[in-house]
């Protein structure tokens, strides 16, 4: 009686290939961004020109708030220089408009907590923010006056399917100078989650004169 033959070897299956230049746009066409009354669609049907900075890039930059996530941004100016008049908020200008033309949002709501019709982009935390929407161009049609040069909207991240998620940070530097904050979502039902962020800041001034009176500056 003859042995039958070995099974002939098993073909291992290749790697996946990388994705081409194409494979990667069309991937970027199909991200999907939020307009007005938390519509969502894909960004290649969006009439006007918008951007999204992912969750990791805002971590490669070390972005804790919404200015610094913007601060290198091409097109985009964020400073304070130039707003002392108005109690030194933040402002955030697209092309060089004023930045009471440029509408902040909050998973498509308005921010409140305007300074002279400016919102300070240094007071928003990016703990546990999944995006930033930064739509170019004017949009006053969908939201009035205050999108006339463009809308840069913040997108939380979703709760945790199931559990808790916490994550911290802190930071501590010279003239005193920290940062604490924290973050904290939980799941407690199928419909029902939960996010929490929150966080502190601050330095001490520098006596730029110790002899003379009202020479303390900020660092």
């Amino acid at each position: 009686r003859r042995a039958s033959p070995p099974p002939p070897p098993r073909r291992q299956p290749r790697p996946p290939a990388p994705p081409t230049a194409r494979a990667r746009r069309e991937a970027a066409l199909e991200t999907v961004v939020t307009h007005r009354l938390r519509v969502r669609a894909p960004i290649r049907d969006v009439a006007v020109r918008t951007e999204v900075i992912g969750r990791g890039a805002l971590l490669r930059r070390g972005a804790e708030t919404l200015g610094d996530a913007l601060a290198d941004h091409p097109g985009v100016q964020v400073g304070s220089q130039f707003y002392y008049g108005r109690g030194a908020p933040t402002g955030i200008q697209i092309a060089g408009c004023d930045p009471r033309r440029v509408l902040l949002l909050q998973d498509g709501r308005r921010v409140i907590g305007e300074t002279d019709g400016i919102v300070d982009a240094s007071s928003l935390l990016l703990g546990d923010v999944a995006r930033v929407e930064l739509v170019r161009g004017a949009i006053s049609a969908l939201y009035g006056a205050d999108a006339l040069c463009g809308v840069v909207n913040v997108i939380s991240r979703d709760p945790p399917r199931q559990g808790v998620r916490l994550g911290w940070r802190a930071e501590y530097g010279r003239y005193n100078g920290h940062r604490l904050r924290l973050t904290l979502g939980a799941r407690a039902g199928p419909r029902l989650g939960v996010v929490f962020t929150g966080g502190q800041r601050g330095r001490d001034g520098v006596d730029l004169d110790p002899g003379t009176p009202g020479t303390d500056v900020d660092q």
